[in-house]
């Protein structure tokens, strides 16, 4: 969100920049005179929030009070649907609204663009790199096979990928590092149990730190997502990888499908096609998707600063 607001802040005025909100979408309510455009990021879970149901409602009001008031509303659309289960029918009703009422809706995957109604404004556009960040160096002694990093939710997949390699007979095939805070009780209670039943199969259950993260993923041959829901489409952390000198595996959906096609990443459909995949990938040391000349073209065309070009002379056409 820090690097969007800067982004946003090249060419327009962000006016609640540095604010942050202590109060929901109530918040917005301070700017209502000042704002020509509100900007919308993952609205869809908002009945997950505290007093979500009031928020909610609030919102769907707010909809219709910016409509008849001339500003627009901007919403990119990160996820197919709500990750989580709870509050269903809300998130629905949520989804519905923002789908029919945006006047432009920015997706990061080319299948987002199915989701979004013929009639209304719509981008795609990659998730933007943070070149910020300096590409980082290979370490030529791998430590682990395979990382899995970011934070650890069901709808990620790692506890299913995980009990598939012991189903298979193959937890012990692999060096594996998993890094970051596991958000459930019972995902904890699997991922911990993985853990101590297989020496080779690591679980760092905490907030990683930049700096070790980065180690880490320097020290690991392949970077894989394997994300088992429906409801992706986009992800920050697949767009950071691409900073590393390591081969990156994703699934066969949203913006790793893309990257796919671009082959700068290799993709899977399932975990037997993922494992077919990996093993000589594994086996050779010097193997990467795309050509260091390639990968850098992509991230110097996705960075932020081209972002917000292509955001603001958007803006100027609504």
């Amino acid at each position: 969100m820090n690097n969007l607001t800067e982004s946003l802040s090249i060419h327009n005025q962000v006016i609640n920049k540095g604010n942050p909100s202590r109060n929901g979408i109530f918040d917005i309510f301070k700017y209502m005179k000042l704002m020509d455009v509100l900007y919308l990021n993952w609205v869809e879970d908002l009945p997950e929030r505290r007093g979500g149901t009031l928020q909610s409602f609030f919102f769907i009001l707010l909809i219709g009070l910016l409509k008849l008031s001339g500003k627009k509303v901007i919403w990119t659309l990160h996820n197919k649907k709500s990750h989580s289960v709870d509050h269903r029918f809300i998130k629905s009703v949520l989804f519905r609204l923002l789908l029919r009422r945006s006047d432009l809706i920015i997706t990061h995957a080319s299948e987002g663009l199915k989701s979004i109604p013929e009639n209304t404004p719509k981008l795609f556009i990659h998730h933007p790199v943070d070149t910020n960040k300096q590409n980082h160096k290979s370490i030529h002694d791998k430590i682990y096979d395979i990382i899995i990093w970011g934070t650890i939710t069901k709808y990620k997949g790692i506890d299913k990928f995980l009990k598939y390699l012991v189903q298979n007979g193959l937890a012990h095939k692999y060096r594996i590092v998993i890094a970051g805070t596991v958000k459930s009780v019972e995902l904890i209670e699997e991922l911990e149990q993985i853990d101590q039943d297989y020496p080779n199969i690591g679980l760092l259950n905490r907030f990683i730190e930049e700096e070790e993260l980065v180690e880490l993923i320097e020290k690991s041959k392949l970077i894989l997502f394997c994300y088992q829901s429906d409801s992706i489409l986009s992800s920050g952390a697949l767009m950071d990888s691409l900073l590393f000198d390591s081969t990156i595996i994703g699934p066969n959906v949203g913006a790793f499908a893309d990257l796919s096609q671009e082959e700068l990443i290799y993709s899977f459909k399932n975990f037997d096609d993922l494992i077919k995949l990996m093993d000589p990938l594994l086996a050779d040391n010097h193997s990467k998707t795309a050509s260091e000349t390639k990968k850098q073209e992509f991230i110097k065309a996705n960075s932020w600063e081209t972002f917000s070009d292509r955001i603001s002379k958007e803006l100027s056409q609504l």
